[in-house]
């Protein structure tokens, strides 16, 4: 039954709307995305869970900081390309090798 399944406010809107004799349709179609969007959450609970798992994996991981330290680490195994000891080219590839990826998961 829906109005079982109602959050108190959609059943005060849609006791409103009744009332008033104006947008019950809105307010049916409120509760009917409403019970979509629980649904859907509830069918994707697995992979939520995974991919929460894997962005608090990936902060631990350390892997953003050795992006942020890749000029120098680069530059003092002999990598460098100036007299400043970092090696930007190599980083812009790692980078960009970052990127194609990336695009190429989400495609």
């Amino acid at each position: 039954n829906e109005e079982t399944t109602s959050s108190p406010l959609l059943k005060e809107m849609n006791a409103r709307s009744k009332r008033f004799g104006c947008c019950s349709g809105i307010v049916s179609d409120i509760h009917k995305a409403i019970g979509t969007f629980r649904r859907t959450c509830m069918d994707h609970k697995r992979q939520a869970i995974i991919a929460a798992f894997l962005s608090i994996a990936q902060q631990f991981s350390g892997q953003a900081n050795v992006l942020n330290y890749a000029p120098t680490i680069l530059g003092q195994i002999g990598l460098s390309s100036g007299e400043d000891d970092t090696a930007l080219g190599p980083t812009l590839l790692i980078g960009a090798v970052k990127f194609i990826a990336t695009v190429i998961v989400i495609l």
